[in-house]
């Protein structure tokens, strides 16, 4: 080696070593960081997850966008994302993710069978599975399952799952609420009372408080049945009653609710629309009977009685006998009609003498008949059609009292419902 070429790679040497002792020196003075156990576990966890299940990143691409869909809520997101949960849980039948997914999808779509099927899928693989994604509000998988089960019929294994629960020191409001109504549903009033009153002691929730009201009522307590029904109403400011986060137990008993909180109500001609609903839409409940009795004490009621006038100083008595009179006249209208109630709104205005200079008056209402429906189960449109026209044209016919005095119009409303 030449003199020159020897220096030259001395000189790169001695550059090498000047740069690396402030790196040495700066590595003494700043340690590297501890190694994270936890991240080291995780990459160790998903590499052998990889090795053993390969198709995992296809399994986690599939499941990530069907878990978005399902939090859109859209009907046509839901489908999409069944389509995607079923090709997930085929590639990898044991990961209870994609089961819990699939069943969070049909239980939102009421597929109350494939829910039950899902969650029990999710239940043999991982009783403990705890859901992390928040797409079930109620995130506890045994509350999942006994919900879909319920309302898929199959009620004494919904009370055993939700009964475990209890026993597992899970009783939360809505999964001793979801007891409840299972026990009422199987006929076992004492018991769906008690877990019904654990409810309430936990939380005063409008739905937990329509259950303690229905099973009262149904345990024909009327007393109970009242204070529950006014628990139920003050907690209950946007009526729910009506349209449940979850469905009723057996569906049908959607009409006993109703049926229970408009007569808490002070709705009568409301409440016999829906026990009847009821007896048609449950002719094997073990509170048919019950339905029936109060079907029996409405359809005493005079719904003469139910009429309204406005303004408050019109002449209600004399509108009264007037529909009263023609009331006959009214129920033809309807008789076909079983399932239908309408109101009746009648408005006379009277003649005004000319206003004076600088006279501020306000304009009455539009005078006329209208007969509006209010619900008519199992009645063809062409029916309720002939109904409202039949109403419209004897109201026309009726005799009220002229707007007098200081009132210059009258509104009157009453109902209408076949007896």
């Amino acid at each position: 080696m030449t003199p020159v070429a020897h220096a030259g790679r001395l000189a790169a040497a001695l550059l090498v070593l000047a740069l690396a002792a402030p790196a040495a020196a700066q590595s003494s003075r700043y340690p590297p960081s501890p190694p994270d156990p936890d991240a080291e576990a995780e990459a160790r966890s998903d590499f052998w997850d990889r090795a053993v299940s390969p198709g995992l990143d296809r399994f986690r691409e599939l499941v990530d966008r069907a878990r978005r869909l399902i939090e859109s809520r859209s009907p046509e997101h839901l489908i999409a994302a069944e389509h995607l949960l079923v090709e997930a849980t085929t590639l990898l039948p044991d990961r209870a993710e994609g089961h819990w997914l699939l069943g969070v999808d049909r239980e939102l779509r009421h597929q109350w069978s494939g829910c039950a099927a899902s969650y029990r899928r999710v239940w043999e693989l991982e009783p403990g599975y705890t859901p992390r994604d928040g797409v079930r509000v109620l995130g506890s998988l045994g509350h999942a399952l006994g919900v879909c089960l319920a309302r898929a019929g199959d009620l004494a294994e919904a009370a055993q799952h939700l009964e475990r629960l209890t026993r597992l020191d899970d009783a939360r409001p809505e999964v001793l609420l979801r007891l409840g109504e299972v026990y009422m549903a199987m006929g076992r009033l004492a018991d769906a009372i008690e877990v019904l009153e654990r409810a309430h002691g936990l939380a005063r929730s409008y739905d937990v408080e329509w259950a303690r009201a229905v099973a009262y009522d149904r345990a024909r307590r009327p007393a109970d049945a009242a204070r529950a029904a006014g628990d139920a109403i003050a907690a209950d400011r946007h009526w729910q009653v009506a349209s449940p986060g979850i469905p009723y137990a057996p569906a049908g008993d959607l009409y006993f609710y109703l049926g229970v909180a408009t007569e808490a109500k002070g709705e009568p001609e409301k409440a016999l629309l829906y026990f009847r609903a009821y007896v048609l839409a449950a002719p094997s409940s073990p509170w048919r009977p019950r339905a029936v009795e109060h079907l029996d004490a409405l359809e005493e009621l005079d719904l003469s009685e139910r009429v309204t006038i406005e303004p408050a100083t019109a002449d209600l008595r004399g509108a009264t006998a007037a529909v009263r009179a023609a009331q006959a006249a009214f129920g033809r209208c309807v008789q076909q009609s079983p399932g239908m109630l309408a109101y009746v709104r009648i408005t006379q205005v009277a003649a005004r003498p000319p206003a004076r200079a600088g006279e501020l008056r306000i304009n009455p209402p539009t005078p006329g008949v209208r007969a509006s429906v209010f619900a008519a189960f199992a009645t063809p449109d062409q029916e309720v059609e002939e109904a409202v026209g039949c109403l419209e044209r004897e109201a026309g016919r009726l005799h009220l009292p002229r707007p007098s005095g200081s009132d210059r119009w009258s509104t009157v409303t009453f109902p209408v419902i076949a007896r």
